[in-house]
């Protein structure tokens, strides 16, 4: 018979075996160490009374401390103390009752009470609990899985081989530190190749799973890439939204493609990998994929055979180009001119032949780049030569320069000729030195045919300039904040910043026709500005012109930017509509059909709503009079079903106001809506899980890399796969906190951590001038202090770093960057001394009075100057007529006694300075103090000081109250409201800002008031266009 279970359990009826403070005994060392659950085992109290075997138990109370034998040991006592006994009624003896035979639902096995050794075996073996500390151990299998696991995790993540784990050093590492792991521990490599394999087959298990749950389509993005050993190895991504709302972009597989690398080829393989997640034609998203040929082929020949039912357009439409290679070949055409490829193959050509002598040639012909391509490849070739220019020490202000080495230009690496050119110009007087002192070696023509002149520096100088742009799109391009949002207004940004440069260029070159440079010039902004171009226009987005008929973008790229709730149409209206181009708004009007029409063919209808199942019906009071007042309060008649199109219903009204909000602000709107609006919902997170680049791939290629090194050139396929897809679903650690590690050291968070402080001092200037407490030219000194100070402060952490040649490495691009933030804050911060309103505002406030003292403490000098032109400006003041006094309040002899103790009193004209006297016998006043009004109360004590400080204080910190009309302006001049005239925009933006101000607030007096016919003859009302 089953023992009895309590009827009413309560946490006082817990029992608990605590044994923790005891100290442990060794472990065997021939047994594997046991890994224990965090607490001790807690249990619901034992039954009163069981039958067990046809015999009663009965509970009786625990054993009192004056049974325990003489010398017993602690433990057994300990167990004795905390068990629980039963008498058995067929012979009355004691027994033991164990708990986890009860929650395990076994058969007692009643040990009669007659030591501890059968009960600690019984714990022990039967169970796994640890009698020493009452804590339950997880059983051997487990234990064994959890080791497996972590050390699976521990070499695809850090790159080891698999020998490693034969080496007899690493055996008997792990033997100091715990011999029973080597009992876990593989004795051959194949073994962890095995276990590897096994670990990828599970995780692809749940990836699979995961993926059949996606609340978005699956996008794919898949590149080519030829490994060290060598392999083509194709690598496949897949981009999606989880059931948790996170945007995933995950490794699908690392696959070898044999023979020739066409698009029917690359398919086959893409569709055996799409097979194998079970990722059908209804799933399947988008293809953000480079701009190869074969790749075209590739997505039509996966989309016939995934969707049979597509059109030929909507096929081509799922083919979506990454913007980063878009980026990255205006960039190019920029250095290199229109015939840009034509060169890049001639180069590839040459050098995979080993004839350097026609690539320096070759690279003669583009000018300032192709010189310094030369010259800094003939200085890193040798390690001679790197030393000698690594012995240029310049000093002084460039010392910072000093430990600099060049960086080659690379045709794969986008922005490499960026990294090059801004690392010669820093260490530009180091190169000159050494064009000037080096002597080359015998049979050496040395670096004759390629110095830089000052010709040259002016144009690299000018082109790094323009780099820039392309720079700086292809870094906000790239991370899990954007998506295929982006892809347009960034692409659109590019053009025409290319655009203004290009007329900027032509401009000079106009002026100055001789001028070789800005002929150069012109002719590298024209080349990107054509390239640019023909994407923008989809000239080359249309497969290589292969169908002319389709001359529209695939409407993916409007329709992800439009379902953002943030912008919707407002920024094509603002860039296509709002400048009254004809052809934008063509454009503008068939990005509005295609999108529709993506709608209505794709998704409206497609995804209904679940509807839960009515609750079923509760058994009611049968009573006649409670059934009337049900029947009197159901709603009969259902209200009629809105049938609006949800795309228009949602692109009618206004977007969302909020300019910091992102793609994961977009991904959790259309969340919210996802069981109510789900066609919809499904549109906007198909859109927002397509990166804009397909630079993921790439991330996969450079940990292969790392994994395929010289001594593993033997991997397979397979566990190179394996490999680099657990090592992308294992993902980084969640905490580092060893200091030798790499990421730790030298790589800090470059993006918030970095901005963060100019971020702060921003908002800290901005606000409104009239409240006072920040926004005020008061703060402009102190802000600038904080800014100084911090970034003092972490470019010392910089000072040991070893600055090399590896661009992938940002730390000397931060420390290079952050040298020349600095040098532009101390620019600006020197020029605040040009006018004194900075220091008199500053010290004038009650908080900061003598901030200025402490502050610059160690500058006397600057206190010296800054003090002299405050007290000329302050003579200004004190020489105006002062402001006639309120009268005083007359008093019996009495109260002028009293107050003579209490009131400090006025100042007199013959009397010390009222600055003086503010400074002495004011106290510095509490923090969040209005300066304004804290001076307009002192108005009687200090006259003249009161009016010089209100008028300083009263000075905004920035210009930005600007800004902000502008932007109101941009929302009143919506399109319909296009011809209002100057005035009326005027007189409604002032009125606006002066109602939020508090100005006029209430009736304005009867006196003050003046007739239409007063107001047209002073303002000329009848004249104004308020259409």
């Amino acid at each position: 018979m089953e023992p009895s279970t309590p009827t009413s359990p309560s946490p006082s009826n817990i029992i608990r075996l605590d044994l923790t403070s005891l100290t442990p005994s060794p472990i065997p060392t021939s047994s594997p160490t046991p890994i224990l659950s965090p607490t001790p085992i807690q249990y619901h109290e034992s039954p009163d009374e069981f039958v067990q075997g046809g015999i009663t138990y009965v509970k009786r109370a625990i054993i009192a401390r004056k049974d325990f034998r003489q010398g017993i040991n602690h433990v057994d006592r300990l167990i004795v103390a905390e068990s629980v006994q039963y008498i058995r009624d067929s012979d009355k003896k004691e027994v033991y009752y164990c708990h986890e035979c009860r929650v395990g639902k076994s058969k007692q096995e009643l040990f009669v009470i007659n030591g501890t050794s059968r009960i600690r075996n019984h714990l022990e073996q039967k169970h796994q609990i640890d009698p020493q500390s009452g804590i339950k151990r997880k059983g051997s299998k487990e234990s064994v899985e959890k080791f497996k696991e972590l050390l699976i995790r521990w070499i695809v993540y850090c790159h080891i081989a698999f020998f490693q784990l034969e080496n007899q050093y690493f055996r008997e590492l792990l033997l100091f530190l715990n011999p029973a792991l080597l009992n876990h521990l593989p004795k051959a490599a194949k073994t962890i190749r095995s276990w590897v394999m096994n670990a990828f087959i599970s995780k692809k298990q749940q990836l699979r799973e995961d993926l059949h749950h996606s609340r978005s389509r699956i996008s794919i993005s898949f590149d080519l890439w030829t490994s060290p050993n060598p392999y083509a190895i194709l690598g496949v991504v897949a981009m999606w939204i989880d059931t948790t709302g996170m945007r995933r972009v995950t490794a699908l597989g690392m696959r070898r493609i044999y023979g020739e690398h066409t698009g029917e080829n690359l398919g086959s393989v893409v569709l055996e990998l799409l097979e194998e997640y079970d990722i059908s034609g209804d799933q399947i998203g988008y293809f953000m994929l480079d701009n190869a040929s074969a790749n075209d082929t590739a997505v039509e020949f996966i989309l016939k055979d995934l969707c049979p039912w597509m059109k030929s357009k909507q096929r081509r439409h799922r083919r979506l180009r990454c913007l980063g290679h878009v980026i990255n070949l205006c960039c190019q055409a920029f250095l290199m001119g229109r015939n840009c490829e034509k060169y890049l193959a001639k180069l590839e050509k040459h050098h995979q032949r080993g004839d350097y002598t026609k690539v320096e040639e070759l690279w003669k012909k583009f000018g300032c780049l192709g010189r310094l391509h030369n010259l800094v490849r003939y200085i890193r070739l040798t390690p001679q030569r790197r030393e000698e220019f690594a012995t240029i020490i310049i000093g002084g202000d460039l010392s910072q320069f000093d430990g600099l080495e060049l960086i080659q230009n690379n045709s794969t690496r986008w922005n490499s000729w960026f990294y090059s050119i801004t690392r010669a110009l820093n260490v530009r007087e180091r190169l000159e030195l050494f064009s000037a002192r080096h002597v080359p070696g015998k049979g050496s023509v040395g670096i004759a045919n390629f110095k830089l002149d000052g010709q040259h520096w002016f144009e690299l100088e000018k082109i790094e300039l323009a780099l820039k742009d392309f720079y700086a799109a292809t870094l906000l391009s790239e991370g899990k904040k954007t998506s295929l949002a982006d892809w347009f207004s960034t692409l659109d940004c590019l053009l025409r910043e290319i655009s203004e440069t290009k007329d900027h260029y032509h401009d000079i070159h106009t002026e100055d026709d001789n001028n070789f440079t800005w002929k150069y010039l012109q002719g590298c902004a024209d080349a990107a500005w054509l390239k640019c171009v023909e994407y923008y226009n989809n000239q080359q987005l249309n497969w290589q012109n292969r169908f002319p008929e389709d001359t529209d973008l695939p409407p993916a790229y409007y329709a992800a930017q439009i379902l953002d709730p943030y912008r919707k149409w407002g920024w094509f209206r603002q860039e296509w509509v709002l400048h009254g181009d004809e052809e934008k708004k063509r454009w503008f009007e068939n990005a509005q059909l295609a999108v529709k029409h993506l709608w209505e063919t794709e998704y409206k209808g497609r995804y209904p709503v679940e509807m839960l199942p009515p609750p079923a019906r509760k058994e009611r009071d049968p009573d006649p009079a409670f059934d009337r007042q049900r029947e009197h309060k159901r709603i009969r008649i259902d209200a009629p079903v809105s049938t609006t199109d949800l795309y228009e219903q949602y692109i009618s009204t206004d977007r969302l106001h909020n300019e910091e909000a992102g793609c994961n602000e977009a991904i959790a709107y259309w969340l919210s809506r996802y069981d109510s609006q789900r066609d919809l919902a499904r549109f906007a997170l198909d859109m927002f899980a397509i990166s804009p680049m397909s630079d993921e791939c790439e991330r996969l290629f450079s940990s292969a890399k790392l994994t395929i090194v010289d001594r593993r050139g033997r991997l397979k396929a397979d566990i190179i796969e394996a490999c680099e897809c657990l090592r992308a679903w294992y993902g980084k650690p969640q905490a580092e906190g060893n200091s030798d590690i790499e990421d730790n050291q030298t790589r800090p968070d470059h993006s918030d951590h970095w901005l963060r402080p100019l971020k702060q001092a921003t908002k800290r200037l901005e606000g409104r001038g009239k409240s006072g407490a920040f926004g005020a030219i008061a703060e402009v000194i102190p802000v600038f202090e904080y800014l100084l100070g911090v970034y003092e402060d972490r470019l010392q952490s910089y000072e040991d770093v070893i600055h090399d040649e590896h661009t992938e490495s940002p730390e000397d691009h931060l420390a290079i960057n952050l040298r020349a933030a600095l040098v532009k804050a101390r620019e600006y911060y020197n020029k605040l001394d040009l006018s004194p309103a900075y220091y008199a505002a500053t010290i004038l406030h009650p908080r900061y009075k003598s901030y200025l003292d402490a502050a610059w403490a160690d500058k006397p000098d600057w206190l010296e100057s800054s003090n002299r032109k405050f007290q000329h400006l302050w003579a200004e003041y004190k020489s105006l007529p002062k402001s006639r006094l309120r009268p005083k309040v007359r008093h019996n002899d009495i109260d002028d006694a009293i107050n003579s103790f209490i009131e400090p009193a006025g100042l007199t004209e013959n009397e010390e300075d009222e600055y003086e006297a503010w400074k002495r016998s004011e106290p510095i006043a509490s923090e969040g103090v209005d300066p304004i009004k804290y001076w307009v109360g002192l108005r009687d004590r200090y006259p003249s000081l009161s009016k010089f400080a209100i008028d300083m204080l009263s000075i905004p910190g920035s210009s930005c109250e600007c800004e902000r009309l502008f932007s109101e302006l941009g929302d009143l001049l919506e399109p319909r409201r296009r011809s209002i005239s100057p005035q009326l925009l005027a007189a409604i933006q002032c009125d606006r800002r002066w109602i939020r101000a508090g100005f006029g607030s209430g009736e304005v007096p009867v006196k003050e008031a003046i007739s239409d016919e007063e107001m047209d003859a002073k303002y000329g009302v009848h004249k104004w266009d308020i259409s």
